[in-house]
């Protein structure tokens, strides 16, 4: 679809730990692996040291994000209440 964008691309660097994730994805990403341009690594230290296009799929999932909502009293922090019935509000300072 893009072939100036993938003549420009000498590889893709995956930082990846488990190695069941890592025969998954060099089973679903075999063209890559078979031209070469596939690499794995297990910590940021390995990769290579060039300008990067950076996807954190889980990664970022896991970063802790605070909500905001806003409500007829102003903005408030969406919190989870774990006490049977909810009655918390789920709101910092609810109203």
């Amino acid at each position: 679809a893009f072939p100036a964008f993938r003549e420009a691309v000498c590889g893709v660097h995956l930082l990846e730990v488990s190695p069941f994730n890592r025969a998954s994805q060099r089973s679903a990403l075999e063209p890559l692996v078979a031209a070469g341009q596939l690499h794995w690594h297990a910590a940021v230290s390995e990769l290579p040291q060039e300008p990067v296009l950076l996807v954190a799929h889980e990664f970022l999932d896991a970063l802790p994000v605070h909500q905001f909502v806003r409500t007829r009293v102003g903005w408030r922090e969406k919190l989870v209440d774990l006490r049977a019935g909810g009655e918390g509000g789920g709101e910092a300072g609810g109203e």
